[in-house]
């Protein structure tokens, strides 16, 4: 079947996830051959880390995103 992997950031609002982080991400997916890969953070991706992503199978998750998501699911809005 089809691997896919999660990676979690816990970082403070005024630190962004970069481009070093998404490519060791992308190494872990080859290493695991994953096939797609979800990379959440409760921040927000700089520039470099979404252009390193973009074409990729990633998945690029936010904080407010993930809120979002929550509140659709649990029926919350």
């Amino acid at each position: 079947g089809n691997v896919e992997i999660v990676q979690c950031k816990r970082y403070q609002s005024n630190v962004k996830v970069s481009s070093p982080d998404m490519q060791k991400f992308a190494g872990a997916m080859m290493k695991a051959k994953a096939t797609k890969g979800y990379f959440i953070t409760t921040s927000d991706f700089n520039s470099f880390a979404k252009a390193f992503a973009d074409g990729l199978s990633i998945d690029l998750i936010t904080g407010r995103k993930v809120t979002k998501m929550l509140n659709a699911f649990l029926d919350l809005t």
